[in-house]
Parts: C-alpha cells; structure tokens; sequence
C-alpha cells in the first residue's frame, strides 16, 4: 500500500519494489487508476510510473563506494522490464494533485502485470487543504554541466542534447529546482 500527503500543486514521490524468484520475471505492464474521493477525482495522467534503473559503476570516486551497480536514472517506465533473478527493481511513483483539487482523501491503485500474473497496489493520498504558492521565495541553485550531460547520454549532435536539455530544465521546472543557468542553448 503506498500512501502519502500532499497539497495542490505539489508532486510527491513512492516506490514500488518489485522482486524476482530464481527464475527472473518480467513487468509487462504497469498502469494507474484516477484517484477517488467522493465526487472528486485526480486524474491517472497526474501520476507518473518511472523505472528505477541503474548505472554500472567500475571505479568509485571515493572510499564511501564500490564496484557495482546503482540506482540513478528515473527513465519512463517502459513494458516488458526484465528483472533477474533474486534481484529487486524499483517503480517511482509520482503524483502530481492539480492546483484545483479538493481537500480530502483519495483512492485508486497501480496494476502491475507480470508473465506470472497481476496485482494491484492500493494507493491512497491524502490532500491538504492549502496550496503552495506559484511562486517560490527560497533562492537556490543548482550546477548542471551540458558537457557532461552529453556525455552521459551518449549525445552527438546540438539537436540532441537540446532535446534532452529541455526534459531537464521541464523536470526542474516540475520540481521547483533552479539550475545556475538555464540558457546553455540560448545565450
């Protein structure tokens, strides 16, 4: 059961650990519900199913870590998502309650379908009934570096790493984060 509390306008994260048996499983589908409370509903298009994936590392940057793989990246979640066995794969979970939504308690649940069969997760939030302001008053920012981004990503050409620059700057944006500079493409 995941369960969380948020106000409109804010996005709040969970995870759905899924584990494979000896013989690995595969997700071939993962699907949210609307949320219900009473008459009231947060749409399925407001939460997003993100694969917890990983990233081999070979040589750590210090004594803190080790060889091995580690969970990083947050791509959409795509069908067909092989886990091996005995292993753990993570879902992120994010709901996003619209500006408008009504205080109160919602419900739905996430299906997830495996080759071995299907189950719900019960999800359940709650929404307070304040919101926070569209404007943000905490100064921060945020390094982010274009050249290692394309390199990251495995990037060649300008359109590319534009196109990927802009679903950074969206998921700041979604997130209230505030890169140093946000012009690297257009000075």
């Amino acid at each position: 059961r995941l369960v969380g509390a948020l106000m409109p306008g804010e996005p709040e994260p969970a995870q759905i650990v899924l584990r494979a048996g000896p013989d690995g499983a595969t997700l071939v589908a993962a699907t949210a519900s609307d949320l219900r409370s009473g008459d009231h509903r947060i749409p399925a298009s407001e939460i997003s199913l993100l694969e917890v994936a990983r990233v081999r590392v070979e040589s750590p940057i210090d004594s803190a870590g080790g060889p091995g793989d580690y969970p990083d990246p947050l791509p959409p979640l795509k069908a067909a998502l092989e886990i091996r066995p005995h292993e753990n794969q993570a879902i992120w979970v994010s709901v996003r309650v619209p500006e408008d939504a009504a205080a109160g308690d919602y419900e739905g649940a996430i299906r997830l379908e495996t080759r071995g069969g299907a189950t719900d997760v019960p999800l359940r939030v709650h929404v307070f009934d304040f919101t926070l302001p569209r404007t943000t008053r905490l100064h921060g920012g945020f390094g982010f570096d274009t050249g290692a981004m394309r390199r990251y990503h495995g990037l060649e050409t300008d359109a590319e790493a534009r196109a990927v620059y802009d679903l950074y700057l969206r998921s700041f944006a979604e997130h209230r984060i505030t890169p140093y500079s946000f012009f690297a493409f257009d000075p």
